[in-house]
């Protein structure tokens, strides 16, 4: 029973980071505030703030999946966890276009992060357990 503790906990960890990280209240709202309170138009929106998303969430994939091998999968959950720390100082301080882009590739980061590392984490950790695979799966992607 001590043995399976570290997995537990782990597993409880996840669980909490995934509440916390995908508990975005502001989210259905980033549209209008850009637009009234940091002066964007709607056309600096659709052609030159949301597509660095999808540039950078395909620039990144790789890297990130190189990143999390072999330099370690909770370090690089940690960085994810910075990247969205960086996107929301970007929303709150940055000003114009290319704050904004920027904060887009921040965003993408961190995503990337989160869809490479975070699903992967409790797998390689669990992988003399199959039989917890189960679980796990229900407590990172439930």
């Amino acid at each position: 029973m001590e043995h399976d503790q570290s997995p537990v906990r782990l597993l409880l960890s996840l669980c909490a980071v995934g509440f916390f990280v995908n508990c975005q209240p502001s989210e259905p709202f980033l549209t209008r505030y850009l637009m009234d309170d940091k002066g964007l138009t709607e056309d600096d929106l659709d052609n030159l703030v949301w597509p660095m998303d999808t540039y950078a969430s395909l620039a990144l994939m790789l890297p990130v999946g190189l990143l999390a091998e072999y330099w370690s999968y909770h370090y690089t959950i940690l960085l994810g966890l910075l990247c969205r720390m960086a996107t929301r100082l970007l929303l709150l301080f940055g000003r114009g276009v290319g704050a904004m882009r920027l904060m887009q590739c921040s965003y993408a980061a961190a995503v990337g992060t989160e869809t490479i590392a975070y699903f992967a984490l409790p797998y390689i950790v669990l992988m003399d357990k199959p039989h917890l695979f189960a679980p796990a799966t229900v407590a990172v992607r439930g």
